[in-house]
């Protein structure tokens, strides 16, 4: 079975990223007898893990590798799924998931009847939420809010 990444919704990408995100420092942090050293202080407030990588390893050398590729490939995957840059992060958080799919479509080049077919709901939707996307950005246009993307 062939996955192909443009039949995902980009919102979807993104989770998946950050599950292998998750998964790679699972796989970096997790200690065996002979493993990564490890040591976390919790205040109550705030939780800091410190991981000695001063010792040679000989178990756990293929468990960290491993993990790394992971958490690299989900770094790459939601970097190229992620193209949201420079928008505050204040827009960003109040974008509804619809909007985001929007938002990334639009930096992407459709137009907004590929939009409403792409997701399939009406143009008049379509129209809707691109009109809360340049409220919340504080935009006027498609040709701003892309200028400010960038």
């Amino acid at each position: 079975m062939i996955l192909d990444l443009k039949s995902i919704k980009p919102i979807h990408i993104v989770y998946l990223a950050i599950c292998m995100i998750v998964i790679g420092l699972c796989l970096v942090m997790t200690d065996d007898k002979e493993g990564l050293n490890i040591l976390t202080q919790d205040s109550g407030i705030a939780q800091i893990t410190v991981v000695d990588l001063s010792q040679p390893h000989k178990k756990s050398n293929n468990r960290l590798y491993l993990g790394m590729g992971v958490i690299g490939l989900g770094l790459l995957l939601g970097a190229r799924n992620l193209t949201i840059k420079n928008l505050d992060t204040n827009t960003i958080a109040d974008l509804t998931p619809k909007e985001l799919e929007i938002l990334d479509l639009i930096q992407k080049g459709s137009t907004n009847k590929d939009i409403a077919q792409q997701l399939h709901i009406s143009l008049s939707t379509v129209k809707t939420h691109i009109n809360n996307i340049y409220r919340k950005s504080q935009v006027s246009s498609r040709a701003e809010l892309l200028s400010k993307m960038q």
